[in-house]
């Protein structure tokens, strides 16, 4: 498998269907994650975690795999987004779709930590 070597993700928030929560991290010199006009830098063994929690604990490739066309917020039967970039300059993506999306709670609630 290719390295996964940067992570966009998006949800709505639970205060309201209208604002969406973003996170990116990046995987370049530095593993960097993105959150509104803040970042912080994780450690590879953090960045390991977050990539092993997905592909091992959550299974996220047994999920359908959506297109980058897809990724609109606006859409609002989509209650979360994300999209795995690789090395080889592919994508895996995923929508949250409530009773579609295997591991919906858990993909939906994982991130929260990081979006604090």
């Amino acid at each position: 498998m290719n390295n996964i070597i940067s992570i966009d993700f998006w949800k709505r928030s639970p205060l309201s269907v209208d604002e969406i929560l973003k996170l990116k991290i990046e995987a370049k010199d530095q593993i960097i994650l993105s959150l509104k006009d803040k970042k912080k830098i994780l450690t590879a063994e953090e960045y390991k975690d977050i990539v092993d929690h997905l592909i091992k604990d959550i299974d996220i490739f047994a999920n359908d795999r959506c297109f980058n066309y897809e990724d609109n917020p606006e859409d609002y039967s989509i209650s979360f987004f994300i999209n795995l970039h690789f090395d080889n300059m592919t994508y895996f993506a995923v929508k949250g779709q409530k009773n579609k999306t295997k591991n919906f709670d858990i993909l939906l609630h994982y991130f929260d930590k990081y979006l604090q």
